[in-house]
């Protein structure tokens, strides 16, 4: 895991929101878990596989992806 922390694999919050860290954390998972887009209003769309963000997109949807993400696997397999 990186260093120094805790609970590597936990979305982590924005801070500027209308509900509970617990409600928008479990929000996060659920769109992780369940979607094959990330549309967020404040950025451009992500391409989400195996939970994992795998890619962005520009301002078409489904789209080419524009840049590519390595996975991010902290633990052994």
């Amino acid at each position: 895991s990186p260093f120094h922390e805790l609970h590597a694999n936990e979305p982590r919050t924005t801070g500027n929101h209308g509900v509970s860290k617990r409600e928008e954390k479990a929000a996060i998972k659920k769109l992780l878990a369940n979607g094959a887009f990330l549309l967020p209003v404040h950025d451009k769309p992500a391409k989400i596989a195996h939970g994992q963000v795998v890619g962005r997109m520009d301002m078409a949807v489904p789209g080419p992806v524009v840049q590519s993400l390595p996975a991010r696997n902290w633990f052994a397999a």
